[in-house]
């Protein structure tokens, strides 16, 4: 389809199999194939022309854990050989460690772009929540409850405090201060959900609830 002389079709055609790890499987027909294989297969399709720009949606769809991993990597490697790979996908928690660049779509309109650091930093009103691990987590627990941007403070331990904080910025400069001050021992300081799962949940609330 691409114009190729039949050799160079079929030698194209041998080593994107061997990219997508289905070289030893190239000789059934497609329709004896499970999904996740037909994934790899149609992946093989966009790649052996070698494009400069990748478009893919949902390429992970059906494909099992093992053959995630290697299809994450595949898309690392590509984007590394200074290709642009486009992922269009509802799993939002891979993209946190795989795409440099996310954007937000809702209801056909693109409603946030950007590094996902990026973005969450721009949200001072994303709630987030915190998991602190102090022998003193009451009397720490008394000193936060009094700060504007604390919603939320339970104790489900001795030792644990559960927090959820808007302004994350001038919260943990607070905490700093606080901690410092006081003498707190902090055994573990845990962000709960910064992911992107949780950013996507919050700007959709924001766009269909703004009030």
């Amino acid at each position: 389809m691409h114009g190729f002389p039949r050799g160079e079709a079929l030698r194209r055609a041998e080593d994107t199999l061997v990219q997508v790890g289905m070289a030893d499987r190239a000789d059934r027909p497609l329709g004896t194939y499970s999904k996740g294989m037909r994934q790899r297969i149609k992946l093989a399709q966009a790649l052996v022309h070698d494009p400069e720009l990748l478009v893919l949606d949902e390429p992970l769809n059906g494909v099992d854990p093992v053959g995630r991993v290697e299809l994450l990597q595949l898309f690392r490697e590509l984007a590394a050989r200074g290709k642009a790979v486009l992922i269009s996908s509802h799993i939002l928690d891979e993209m946190d460690t795989l795409a440099d660049q996310i954007l937000f779509v809702c209801r056909g309109r693109l409603i946030a772009s950007g590094p996902l650091e990026k973005i969450r930093a721009m949200l001072d009103t994303f709630p987030l929540r915190i998991r602190v691990l102090t022998p003193e987590a009451r009397r720490l627990a008394g000193l936060l409850v009094p700060l504007d941007m604390v919603r939320s403070v339970a104790l489900p331990s001795g030792d644990e405090l559960m927090l959820e904080v808007e302004r994350a910025k001038e919260f943990f400069g607070l905490l700093a201060d606080l901690v410092t001050a006081n003498g707190f021992d902090l055994e573990r300081l845990q962000i709960l959900d910064a992911s992107t799962e949780a950013v996507f949940e919050y700007l959709m609330r924001t766009v269909t609830h703004p009030w």
